[in-house]
């Protein structure tokens, strides 16, 4: 969306300071965005109760198109239910550095559980459309390289390449998706707000010999959640979740929210 675009070259796309220092206007739309969707979702946490539920695609103030704080997406998170999150903002891991930074401050003052998981993501875009990485530490350079070369190089550089919203309109790599070695896939994609194209994402991933993910891909806090990865139980630390995906012991699980957004917008 042309709305969002903060950005005219690839220089200011990839200037994090720009990223967090938005305009005015971003935070006024995000208020009104998260207040209007307040009206008619609902709390979910009861949905979320006695299972380890983390949303696995989620973004924060450094990524240029969200304008949430982190720490409001933090304690949104935990006050929604869920057990973690994983940071995955657009070529840059500095999110996910600093909500490490400010953990243990919102864990002393009661707002986050002690332990709440944050993992470390990446969406990269490439020639073909986005592809996640967890665990990467470096960047990808915007657009330079096919879905194919960009997989290649997550896996070389010790991380877990995602299919992300394969079947989302715009961004997603589409048929191509079954053709690349992930090690997890968006079986439930919270971007896909076209029930169609949900329907689309679910039949196809789910023959996908990878772990299937629960993502809501939330640009908005109000939008956490709206899809999520159910983990086995007992599940708490980095390693756990990276012996879940290998193993494939994941879940995808569609809340009632995004239900309520598909069925308003209908097909």
């Amino acid at each position: 969306m042309q709305f969002f675009k903060l950005y005219h070259n690839i220089e200011e796309y990839y200037d994090i300071k720009r990223r967090i220092n938005k305009p005015k206007w971003t935070q006024r739309t995000t208020n009104f965005v998260n207040f209007f969707m307040s009206l008619f979702l609902k709390d979910i946490s009861n949905e979320l109760k006695n299972v380890c539920a983390i949303d696995m695609h989620v973004h924060t103030a450094y990524s240029h198109c969200c304008f949430d704080p982190i720490e409001k997406t933090l304690i949104e998170a935990n006050k929604r239910g869920l057990s973690g999150i994983c940071i995955m903002d657009h070529h840059t891991t500095e999110g996910y550095k600093k909500a490490l930074e400010i953990k243990p401050m919102l864990i002393e003052k009661g707002y986050l559980k002690n332990d709440f998981i944050i993992i470390p993501g990446i969406e990269y875009s490439t020639k073909d459309g986005h592809v996640g990485g967890l665990f990467c530490e470096k960047d990808i350079y915007f657009k330079k390289y096919s879905a194919k070369e960009t997989v290649d190089q997550i896996h070389q550089m010790g991380g877990m390449a995602i299919c992300v919203h394969p079947y989302r309109k715009k961004t997603g790599i589409k048929d191509l998706s079954k053709e690349l070695t992930f090690d997890g896939v968006e079986e439930e994609a919270g971007s896909i707000f076209k029930k169609k194209y949900a329907i689309l994402n679910k039949q196809i991933t789910k023959d996908f010999n990878s772990a299937k993910f629960g993502s809501s891909d939330a640009h908005f806090y109000s939008f956490l959640g709206s899809c999520y990865t159910v983990f086995p139980e007992g599940t708490k630390t980095l390693e756990d979740i990276k012996e879940a995906i290998l193993n494939k012991k994941t879940i995808a699980k569609e809340s009632q929210n995004i239900k309520i957004i598909r069925n308003i917008l209908g097909n």
